[in-house]
């Protein structure tokens, strides 16, 4: 391009300026129909550069001019300093929405207590998170438990919104997830330990037991029998499964050589308010002493021959007013016995004709032997997975090694690596222990051990 032509250029350019008008912006009509530059290279490409552009509409004052310049309207004072993923997440309150269904409750409850931005996102939308949550974690334990019959563990709106009646309705809140993961994780542990001692269930058990955690939570007999009544809730399945489960726990507590070949214990915890004293006595997280055992059978059903003196006391921990009273329709607070579930169970199988009497030689057998190849059957690793260690249950009186070949004495002697490869005794007595614990756990896999994973669904 030569000289003439820059020359012609910018004579155009001069003139058309001259003629804009700069108080206002130009209307669309005008934007579309200004001239544009005709530089050869760019139009080339198919770039069109428009000759002018619009002015700003209002004057620039010289107190606009000296102010200092603004932040970005996207830049938050939150994330001032080094970036933090979490503080540029809570900018965006749908992916913590999201986020939040991947948490445990100690999780969750961490970050509502420390951080008052997720406290105010979780706040404002409580009901969805808390809803969303729970059917993505445990959606069958979600149509199970329903929060609205759960009053103690939802709380008012934080938001106020208004109910029907003109009241600030109730949501679910962090202690229904946790109450609602509890179980699932209980429910699971239980028929784990059960089939750690080669005493397996049929598949669905665990959704029935389920059920009858719910079952559980009515304080009436009548309330109890209305719903093992229902049979969209308690299906034909369900009642078998519950008779099998049954089975197999009066076979885990009891032995066919040492006894005791009573049902005390099976009838002990089936009665009390949930399946956890069940779970702390089948995981050994409870009930290690005769003392515990009898505090909570004194309360469930005992009334002494004669009257002592020193009863006023109470026994066993057991205040006078509360010994024997356990049974009893509102756990105590009613005068009528509340059924437990092995007696509901009995009564509805015989209400529907099941004739499960017939049936329970083949319970006792059920999960051994492969009924087609006649081959022995091993519990799979999905039966016998325990979330080992999650922190909620209070860990055991006495050495957390024992038992396992290795004492604190001998850890720490590894630790620092002064152990002594030449130690024959101890090499025998560790032969001989790992001998033994192999002997008494014949069906548990080394392998299968080391995969085990914590996850976390811990409840109060």
């Amino acid at each position: 391009m030569n000289g003439d032509d820059d020359d012609h250029i910018s004579e155009d350019t001069d003139t058309l300026q001259s003629g804009y008008n700069t108080t206002r912006y130009p209307n669309n009509y005008e934007l579309e129909n200004e001239s544009a530059t005709a530089d050869p290279e760019l139009a080339a490409t198919g770039i069109i550069l428009p000759v002018t552009f619009p002015a700003p509409s209002h004057d620039t004052s010289e107190a606009d001019l000296e102010r200092p310049p603004q932040p970005a309207p996207y830049l938050s004072l939150r994330n001032l300093g080094p970036f933090n993923i979490f503080q540029s997440l809570l900018l965006t309150p749908e992916i913590i929405l999201e986020f939040v269904r991947y948490l445990s409750p100690q999780n969750l409850l961490t970050l509502y207590s420390i951080s008052r931005p997720f406290h105010a996102i979780l706040s404002r939308w409580m009901a969805h998170a808390i809803k969303s949550i729970v059917k993505h974690q445990a959606p069958y334990s979600y149509t199970i438990y329903p929060f609205v019959l759960y009053r103690e563990l939802s709380m008012p709106d934080p938001l106020g919104t208004l109910n029907h009646s003109g009241q600030i309705r109730r949501v679910p809140s962090p202690k229904y997830h946790q109450m609602v993961l509890h179980r699932c994780r209980v429910v699971r542990d239980i028929l784990a330990s059960l089939a750690r001692q080669h005493l397996r269930c049929p598949p669905g058990t665990n959704h029935s037991l389920k059920k009858v955690w719910f079952l559980m939570d009515l304080s009436t007999t009548l309330d109890r029998v209305r719903l093992i009544h229902n049979r969209a809730f308690f299906t034909n399945q369900d009642l078998y499964n519950i008779q099998h489960f049954i089975v197999k726990l009066d076979m885990r507590l009891n032995c066919p050589t040492d006894g005791p070949g009573s049902d005390f214990l099976r009838k002990l915890m089936l009665g009390q308010r949930g399946l956890t004293p069940l779970f702390r006595l089948l995981t050994r997280t409870a009930f290690t002493d005769l003392y515990e055992l009898y505090h909570y059978s004194v309360r469930y059903s005992y009334t002494p021959l004669t009257p002592a003196p020193d009863l006023h006391l109470g026994l066993f921990g057991v205040p006078e007013h509360e010994i024997g009273t356990a049974h009893l329709e509102g756990w105590g607070k009613g005068t009528k016995h509340l059924m437990r579930i092995d007696e509901l169970v009995m009564r509805e199988a015989t209400r529907r004709e099941l004739g499960f009497k017939e049936h329970i030689m083949m319970m006792l057998l059920w999960g051994y032997v492969d009924p087609v190849t006649g081959e022995n059957l091993q519990p799979s690793r999905e039966e016998m997975y325990m979330s080992d260690g999650e922190g909620e249950e209070l860990e055991s009186e006495g050495d957390p090694w024992e038992g396992t070949g290795m004492n604190m004495q001998r850890l720490e002697q590894v630790v620092l690596g002064r152990a002594e490869e030449s130690d024959e005794d101890e090499d025998e007595d560790g032969q001989e222990g790992e001998e033994e614990w192999e002997d008494d756990n014949e069906f548990e896999d080394e392998t299968i051990d080391a995969g085990f994973q914590e996850i976390d669904d811990p409840w109060l």
